[in-house]
C-alpha cells in the first residue's frame, strides 16, 4: 500500500517506491525501511505531502513521491475509513477535538484504547 495521504495517518516504510532519486534523497536523510512516519498535512490539491519521521525530523516530498512510498499501515482517522470502505473492529488510538467532545464520547463508550465497530463505510455508522 502507497503513503496515505490523511492528515495523522501513520505507517512504517516497507519500501522508498521505484524512483531511485527520491529512494537516495530519503536514505541520505536517514529516511529507510522500517522508519515510521506520519503524515502531518497536505498542501491543496494533495501536493506537497509534509511527514513527520521518528527522531523528530520533518520533511516535505511531492504527492508523486509521497505515494511511491511503500509502507504499512498503523493508524488512519475515523474519516479516511470511511473513504477506504472497510468495515471491522479498530482500536481507538486518540481522540481529537476539546474536552466537551471527549467528554461525549466517553459517555458513549468511546474511549483511547477502546474498540469500535465500523459497520457501514458510506453513511458513516459505528457501533
Amino acid at each position: 500500500m502507497g503513503l496515505p495521504p490523511y492528515p495523522n495517518s501513520e505507517c512504517i516504510l516497507r519500501s522508498l517506491g521505484r524512483n531511485r532519486s527520491v529512494a537516495r534523497r530519503l536514505a541520505q536523510m536517514g529516511v529507510l525501511p522500517g522508519t515510521r512516519v506520519t503524515v502531518v498535512r497536505t498542501g491543496p490539491l494533495g501536493d506537497p505531502v509534509e511527514l513527520a519521521v521518528d527522531g523528530g525530523q520533518s520533511i516535505a516530498l511531492r504527492g508523486k513521491e509521497a505515494r511511491g512510498l511503500e509502507c504499512d499501515l498503523l493508524a488512519l482517522p475515523l474519516g479516511a475509513l470511511a473513504r477506504f470502505g472497510e468495515t471491522g473492529v479498530y482500536r481507538i488510538k486518540a481522540l481529537l477535538g476539546g474536552q466537551g467532545l471527549r467528554h461525549r464520547l466517553a459517555q458513549r463508550g468511546l474511549a483511547v484504547g477502546g474498540h469500535l465497530t465500523l459497520v457501514r463505510a458510506r453513511p458513516l455508522r459505528i457501533r
